[in-house]
C-alpha cells in the first residue's frame, strides 16, 4: 500500500511536467523507468515496491492514464547490486528513454544512480526512507528519515522495555546516521547506549561477538538493517522474547 501512495504521488507530479507537451504527443506513452530489487538480499523490500507500482499503473491506466497518455511501466530488476543499478539506469535514460526514474533501496543504490541521473534532465524519485541531507535538482526523496521515524519510536521502547539499549546498524551512512539519532534521543530521555556494533553488508550473524556488553545487559535492541538477512527494521525486545 505505501508503494502504489508513493507511485501515486509521482505520477501526479508528473502531470505537472507533461502540461506542455503538444498534442500530438498525447497518443504516446509516458514512460516509467523502474529500479527495484527482486532477487537477492534485497528482494523481500522490493518485491512489493514492484507489485505497488504494477497495481498503481494499472488502476492509472484505467481511469485514462496521465492527461490521456497511459503509463508504460519498465522495470529491470539490479539484484542489489550497485553496478547494475548504473548499468540498468543509463539503459533506461539512454536507450529506453524514459520520462523518469524511480528506484533504489539502500542509500548506496541511490549514490550509484544520482551521478548519472544529474547528467539529464530526467527527475528521479527515490521513495525509500533514507538517513536524510540530500538534494539534487533532478532528485525527490519521498521516505522518512531517522529524526522522523525515532522520535515517536524510541521513546515508546524506552517506555515499555527500558532505558539501556544495545544498538546493531549496518555499517554504511543509514545505519551510522541512524545510530547517531538514537544516541540524542536516548540522552534526551534519560537512556543510556551500553553497546553498538556496525554490521557489514551481506553478513548474516548479528549476535554480539563484543565481550564488554553481554547481553543481559541491555533492555531492547534497536536494529537498523538493511536486507532480507536482517530485516530492515526497528526492533524492541526484552531478552528471551526479542
Amino acid at each position: 500500500m505505501k508503494s502504489r501512495k508513493h507511485l501515486t504521488s509521482v505520477v501526479s507530479g508528473l502531470a505537472l511536467l507533461t502540461g506542455a507537451a503538444c498534442a500530438s504527443y498525447a497518443a504516446d506513452p509516458l514512460k516509467i523507468g523502474l529500479l527495484e530489487d527482486v532477487s537477492g538480499d534485497l528482494a523481500l523490500m522490493g518485491m512489493p515496491k514492484l507489485h505497488g507500482s504494477e497495481l498503481a499503473v494499472e488502476e492509472i491506466n484505467k481511469s485514462g492514464g496521465i492527461m490521456g497518455r497511459q503509463i508504460e511501466l519498465i522495470h529491470l530488476d539490479p539484484q542489489g547490486d550497485n553496478a547494475r543499478y548504473q548499468e540498468f539506469a543509463r539503459r533506461l535514460l539512454n536507450r529506453d528513454k524514459v520520462d523518469v526514474l524511480i528506484g533504489g533501496i539502500t542509500s548506496a543504490s541511490r549514490e550509484a544512480l544520482r551521478p548519472i541521473v544529474d547528467r539529464t534532465t530526467t527527475p528521479y524519485f527515490y521513495t525509500n526512507q533514507y538517513e536524510g541531507g540530500v538534494c539534487d535538482a533532478s532528485m525527490i526523496s519521498m521516505g522518512a528519515v531517522p529524526e522522523q521515524q525515532f522520535s515517536t519510536l524510541i521513546p515508546w521502547m524506552v517506555e515499555k522495555f527500558g532505558k539501556k539499549v544495545y544498538v546493531i546498524a549496518a555499517d554504511y551512512n543509514f545505519g551510522q546516521i541512524s545510530a547517531e539519532w538514537n544516541r540524542k534521543i536516548l540522552k534526551d530521555l534519560g537512556g543510556t547506549v551500553v553497546g553498538e556494533e556496525f554490521i557489514p553488508a551481506g553478513r548474516i550473524a548479528v549476535r554480539s561477538n563484543n565481550p564488554e556488553y553481554p547481553e543481559s545487559q541491555a533492555g531492547l535492541d534497536s536494529h537498523d538493517q538493511c536486507g532480507s538477512r536482517a530485516g530492515l527494521v526497528l526492533r524492541a525486545g526484552i531478552r528471551g522474547q526479542a
